[in-house]
């Protein structure tokens, strides 16, 4: 049953038929979650739950511009700032103190440690299992484990929405937005098939990193961290097909609720093309839910 499941979400969501057939490592790591899930499911959430953002930044040295990044990510630490809802924290983890972080004791700089051996250009993950270890030790009890690139911006209302449905498992955003950097072009992410199942590369998830929460329980009878230490580091593109192997149901988030932001400089990569002119009903929601995108304050 959970290959035919497999195999459908494939279909749905891959762009290429290559692979579809498929087996490796990130498919017997979802079948590990699976199985030791099973003596703790289904979670059991308890009502005072916080987010907890963890963001990787680049070092002062590989960035191709050091007070863009500080920039940057002034502009999503301040959408946290604007968050409806206070319930939660962020950990940055980088080899340099970033500049300009707003002064908020939610807000924590984390120096990035590497470990022997450690080395090469991508060191994110390495960054994000750093911060899931603080967490382990000084966060919260429970709560959601969400990884968040440092020049995203999440809708106001994400903490918010997280938090009074706690499903006590995970949500994975399938809306939001791709912003050009001149703050004219752009696309609205989505589900936009023309057939039942498949073709659906216009979904965020498929577009962006910033796109997974998932829960964790420290207490003693609660699974642990196990969804963050295997799942905040998985590609984005196929984190649709592991949640279906390790039987964890992520749930979509009912609105636009991730800004993707591009061609500022800091994420490009060769042969990236202007996004078309984002229609202007887009714009009014955008400024509405995303007043951080206008205001760092």
């Amino acid at each position: 049953m959970k290959h035919r499941k497999l195999l459908l979400t494939r279909l749905k969501y891959r762009r290429k038929m290559k692979g579809v057939l498929s087996w490796g490592e990130a498919e017997e790591r979802s079948l590990k979650i699976r199985n030791r899930l099973t003596t703790n499911w289904p979670p059991v959430s308890r009502g005072d739950e916080e987010v907890v953002f963890c963001i990787p930044l680049i070092g002062r040295e590989r960035a191709p511009d050091w007070n863009v990044v500080c920039q940057l990510l002034a502009r999503t630490l301040g959408s946290l700032v604007h968050q409806s809802n206070t319930k939660w924290r962020a950990i940055v983890c980088s080899q340099d103190e970033p500049e300009a972080m707003p002064p908020d004791e939610r807000i924590t700089y984390l120096p990035f440690i590497a470990k022997t051996g450690e080395t090469g250009k991508n060191d994110s993950a390495a960054k994000i299992h750093q911060i899931i270890e603080h967490i382990k030790r000084h966060g919260p009890t429970s709560g959601y484990a969400f990884r968040l690139d440092a020049d995203d911006v999440p809708h106001r209302d994400l903490v918010d929405y997280i938090l009074r449905d706690n499903n006590g498992r995970g949500y994975l955003l399938d809306q939001g937005y791709m912003l050009d950097s001149d703050m004219h072009h752009g696309r609205a992410l989505g589900h936009r098939s023309l057939f039942p199942l498949r073709i659906e590369n216009n979904t965020f998830f498929k577009n962006c990193g910033s796109c997974l929460a998932v829960f964790f329980d420290k207490r003693g009878t609660g699974i642990g961290m196990v969804l963050a230490d295997n799942l905040l580091c998985e590609k984005h593109t196929r984190l649709a097909e592991v949640s279906v192997l390790a039987a964890l149901d992520l749930a979509f988030v009912p609105f636009p609720a991730m800004c993707y932001m591009i061609r500022h400089g800091q994420n490009d990569y060769p042969g990236r093309r202007t996004p078309p002119v984002l229609a202007p009903k887009y714009w009014k929601e955008i400024e509405t839910g995303f007043p951080a995108i206008y205001s760092q304050s």
